[in-house]
């Protein structure tokens, strides 16, 4: 049954399921109920979370800012452990203009994610955590964004990797994080249809 429902969530949420309201930043939550079950772990971009109270009547996800909870609160949030670096011959993993295939075409389509396996390529490990790469986009049909996430999210990032006008060619680098379920999955959303091409340089583990 539950007792006290309150949520205000701005930015960023680190500490979850607490008998009361806990505030750092320019977040606040405080739910309880005395519900059990749950599940005891859960990993997921750059945080390990444990202990969950259960929460069968939770209605749904919860989102603010970049985060998103579904199923049930958590207590405990845990920054992973910092990664090495390793770094790699450049090599190039994804290219949309090539022929059709998990790493190749079609250009990704407007208002799409599409999820890459970099894995197993170019030298990175299956163990990799995330990627030092330099992306590029070209041909964009209109003008828009690329955002870069973890394969086993699925909430857009608050900021974008790279931005274009139509039929203009970019790049920039980045850090993209690689999915942590063992998957080697890299989602990029693409706010208009165009070309991407991704190599990498170095990985983390």
């Amino acid at each position: 049954m539950a007792v006290h429902r309150t949520l205000k969530l701005v930015a960023a949420l680190l500490v979850l399921v607490v008998p009361e309201a806990r505030a750092q930043g320019s977040y606040e939550l405080s739910w309880w109920t005395v519900d059990g079950g749950g599940i005891t772990g859960a990993s997921g971009g750059g945080f390990t979370l444990a202990g969950t109270a259960g929460q069968p009547d939770a209605s749904g996800p919860l989102v603010g800012g970049s985060f998103a909870v579904s199923g049930g609160f958590w207590h405990v949030a845990t920054a992973l452990a910092p990664l090495d670096f390793y770094s790699v011959t450049p090599c190039r993993l994804v290219d949309t203009r090539n022929a059709a295939g998990p790493l190749g075409g079609p250009a990704l389509q407007a208002g799409a994610v599409r999820t890459f396996v970099v894995t197993g390529v170019c030298g990175v490990p299956a163990s990799a955590k995330a990627l030092s790469v330099n992306l590029a986009v070209t041909q964009p049909a209109a003008a828009g964004y690329l955002s870069l996430l973890p394969g086993d999210q699925s909430v857009l990032p608050v900021v974008s990797a790279i931005n274009y006008t139509p039929g203009q060619t970019r790049t920039n680098n980045a850090i993209a994080r690689l999915a942590i379920d063992g998957s080697g999955g890299l989602k990029v959303f693409s706010a208009s249809s165009v070309h991407f091409i991704l190599d990498v340089n170095g990985f983390f583990e």
